[in-house]
């Protein structure tokens, strides 16, 4: 390749013909011996940042750029630059000299290996571990954010699994997490944690109100996924609400919040969704505390006060027993 104009092409072998789809009279009469008329326009400008710092290094490069065969498909190559320069070129002219290799198939190969471990098999969103660490590396790179996190567990699943059977419980999670990817935008995220329950990030939003909005869309959609077939599906869920940074500043402790506020809307009676408030929390502790709260309490300790003299009472018994039984032998 001319380094003068980083573009021409200067001399090429049979395999790179090959690797382009194109002869040696398309290349000509297509291309004009061009670079830039088959790689990928985006690659382009870190080609030329690479060959800028090989002209004063004098060392190799290796970097990998997308380009496009003559039938228009994209390939992957990975190519090793070296310059030479005019003094030291047989004809003169400074140029780079390079070897390519096309690494398509292996790249997709390692595609699939990497989305089989960040997703879930069943619906195809990630996995527990993915979300988290997609949820860390957002909150560092934009701290000053608003965000949301929504829990959601599906009411009453294993009586859909019981009731339809399994093939069709896996179809209801496969269709909820389709309607989740509808109701929200491209760049949040939807991950499966578990059985039933999923999770929702909603990134760079207003306020709380806009993810309790959010929240209450996707309630009314998971209630009209079956309804019209011929044996309608109940689907209904229950939903906690965390936010960023109010209620916590990781995905731990967001997660944290949000599983708090998913079993306040299953105590309201499912089919609900409520946000994380830490003073409501409280005061459901000290109702536990109080001495309404502590009823059921102050009930099994009488049990056991009871049972215990009970089973005293019986050890007396047993004692006199013995030891009339055993006056009876010896005697």
């Amino acid at each position: 390749i001319d380094a003068r104009d980083l573009d021409t092409i200067l001399w090429h072998n049979g395999i790179f013909l090959d690797m382009i789809g194109y002869t040696q009279v398309q290349l000509e009469e297509e291309l004009h011996f061009r670079c830039s008329k088959y790689v990928h326009l985006d690659d382009l400008p870190r080609i030329s940042l690479v060959c800028a710092g090989l002209k004063n290094t004098g060392d190799n490069a290796v970097l990998e750029a997308r380009a496009y065969t003559r039938s228009k498909e994209e390939r992957i190559w990975t190519v090793t630059l070296c310059y030479i320069s005019g003094e030291d070129s047989w004809d003169g002219i400074p140029s780079f000299y390079s070897i390519g290799l096309d690494i398509t198939k292996e790249r997709l190969q390692m595609e699939k290996l990497r989305h089989k471990a960040e997703k879930d098999t069943l619906t195809g969103v990630y996995n527990r571990e993915t979300m988290k660490q997609q949820l860390q590396s957002y909150l560092i790179e934009n701290p000053k954010t608003v965000n949301a996190l929504i829990m959601v567990d599906t009411d009453n699943f294993k009586q859909i699994n019981d009731t339809h059977g399994h093939i069709t419980g896996d179809l209801v999670l496969s269709e909820m997490v389709a309607g989740m990817n509808r109701n929200v935008r491209k760049d949040d995220l939807v991950g499966r944690i578990g059985g039933d329950e999923f999770t929702i990030f909603l990134k760079n939003i207003s306020s709380a109100t806009t993810a309790m909005d959010k929240a209450e869309e996707l309630l009314a959609m998971f209630q009209q996924l079956f309804s019209n077939e011929k044996k309608p599906i109940a689907v209904t869920c229950s939903m906690g609400i965390a936010m960023y940074p109010r209620d916590g500043e990781s995905f731990q402790e967001l997660y944290e919040c949000a599983d708090k506020a998913l079993y306040q809307a299953k105590q309201r009676g499912k089919n609900g969704c409520c946000m994380y408030d830490d003073s409501l929390l409280q005061n459901q502790e000290y109702l536990q505390n109080s001495s309404l709260g502590s009823i059921p309490s102050r009930i099994t300790q009488r049990v056991k006060i009871i049972w215990h003299g009970m089973f005293s009472v019986f050890c007396i018994i047993m004692n006199i027993w013995m030891r009339q039984s055993i006056w009876f032998w010896r005697s």
